[in-house]
């Protein structure tokens, strides 16, 4: 027998002896004496990351499984000022999560408890927009405010177009879309990109409970409480501007008379 034959056959043996070693230690006996391969243990799954799946570019996640089987009848909404977003749940069940730009410094956006007062789809702010020359539209101002009239023989105000306007509180914040940059921008509102704010208007209702936080605890003015029922209609707020006449856009007209804000 040569040299090579025996150590073939030695490290065949070998060969065999580690394999059985191995197979043997993913075993183990059964109650009843029996020899049982051994199944792992599962390993838990990794957290999902949410992906932005509506928009290139801005955070929007939309649960597309669940979304057309809602109910708005439990639907709630979370606005996270920290974090910049804005969610919309069915019970405990995330529906929408996307990015938003909430009140600048000095015009923040009120935490609280609140619900949905108002929706409307073609909405225009009597608060914030711009003046302008009433009878060649010439710009006057084009950050203006509606309560501090320039010094023009013939001004009017033209206010910042908000659609899919969703009213918060009865002092003017709500939810519409417009610019929303990687920080808070707004004069109070809860601005949303246009790509996903009518699917959130859709889905909700008048009553939806709104719960805004900023990761500390904090208690709602007694101005901006929500309805106590869903349908219930908002007290008028007190009339906020100056007894001065002006030209008004007819579509921002109904909204001074009774003196109720938008922002």
């Amino acid at each position: 027998m040569t040299v090579s034959t025996l150590t073939c056959r030695h490290g065949l043996r070998l060969g065999t002896a580690l394999l059985s070693v191995l197979v043997l230690s993913q075993c183990a006996f059964n109650e009843y004496g029996e020899l049982e391969l051994l199944r792992p243990e599962p390993k838990p799954a990794p957290p999902t990351e949410l992906v932005s799946n509506r928009s290139k570019t801005h955070f929007v996640y939309v649960n597309e499984a669940i979304l057309n089987s809602m109910n708005p009848d439990t639907a709630r909404i979370e606005i996270d000022l920290k974090k910049q977003r804005a969610r919309l749940y069915d019970q405990n069940e995330l529906v929408i999560e996307t990015q938003i730009s909430t009140g600048k410094q000095g015009h923040n956006t009120p935490p609280g408890q609140y619900s949905i007062l108002e929706k409307t789809i073609d909405k225009k702010s009597n608060l914030y927009g711009k003046w302008v020359d009433a009878e060649s539209g010439e710009t006057i101002e084009s950050d203006g405010d509606s309560r501090n009239i320039p010094d023009h023989p013939n001004p009017q105000f033209l206010g910042t177009p908000m659609p899919y306007w969703m009213r918060i509180t009865p002092t003017g914040v709500g939810m519409h879309i417009g610019y929303v940059p990687n920080y808070p921008a707004s004069h109070g509102c809860i601005r949303v990109p246009k790509v996903i704010q009518p699917t959130f208007f859709s889905k909700i209702e008048v009553g939806t409970p709104v719960t805004i936080v900023d990761g500390s605890v904090h208690t709602a003015k007694a101005s901006d409480k929500p309805a106590e029922k869903k349908g219930e209609q908002p007290a008028i707020a007190p009339e906020q501007t100056e007894k001065k006449t002006v030209k008004l856009e007819a579509s921002n007209q109904r909204f001074f008379r009774f003196g109720t804000p938008s922002i």
